[in-house]
């Protein structure tokens, strides 16, 4: 498996590749630092290798690691937070716009990837994840200072900004593998 993360970590670095310098720079600044690349991990042991173009799953294990990074953009952005894992934000170190237009040229360099594996089931499934973090992340502010939130909101906003992506990857999995056990992937 080291091998096929590796290849993801490759594919990543393709795919932020511009045609604009300092978009080069603030990625360069993003991904100065590697990710730990869970859920490409669950991807790869999800997907059944025997039935699956190993290509089609690095290919989607680097667009959805991508779709995490944009999330994380754009939390810290919401959040105002300073740093990530040490390192210093892109609203930190740029401003709250940078950071929203890289975090969504980061989702539209994510689809364009998805887009080439000519599935439609799979756009749809990582399309509907993605509504749900926007959802997660608007319930979450939503409750911002409200001392009457219970235990079932908080696990509703995790559900929908962290178990969506979680479970997207397993889903687009199963439909990579011919789909078989999609069903289970998604209880």
């Amino acid at each position: 498996m080291a091998d096929e993360l590796q290849s993801i970590g490759k594919l990543i670095e393709q795919m932020l590749v511009s045609d604009f310098e300092p978009i080069d720079e603030i990625l360069g600044h993003l991904f100065s630092t590697s990710g730990k690349l869970i859920r490409p991990t669950l991807l790869l042991l999800a997907g059944d290798r025997k039935r699956t173009r190993l290509d089609d799953l690095i290919s989607l294990g680097a667009s959805i690691e991508i779709v995490h990074t944009a999330s994380l953009v754009h939390d810290d952005s919401i959040d105002s937070s300073p740093y990530r894992r040490g390192v210093e934000t892109l609203n930190s170190k740029w401003n709250h716009k940078t950071s929203v237009i890289i975090g969504d040229y980061l989702l539209a360099q994510a689809f364009n990837e998805i887009v080439r594996l000519r599935n439609i089931e799979i756009v749809a499934e990582m399309t509907a994840a993605c509504q749900k973090l926007a959802v997660g992340e608007m319930r979450q502010m939503s409750m911002e200072g409200d001392l009457g939130v219970t235990e079932e909101d908080y696990f509703a906003f995790i559900r929908e900004k962290t178990a969506s992506l979680f479970a997207a990857t397993c889903s687009v999995a199963a439909i990579l593998s011919g789909g078989a056990c999609r069903e289970e992937f998604k209880r």
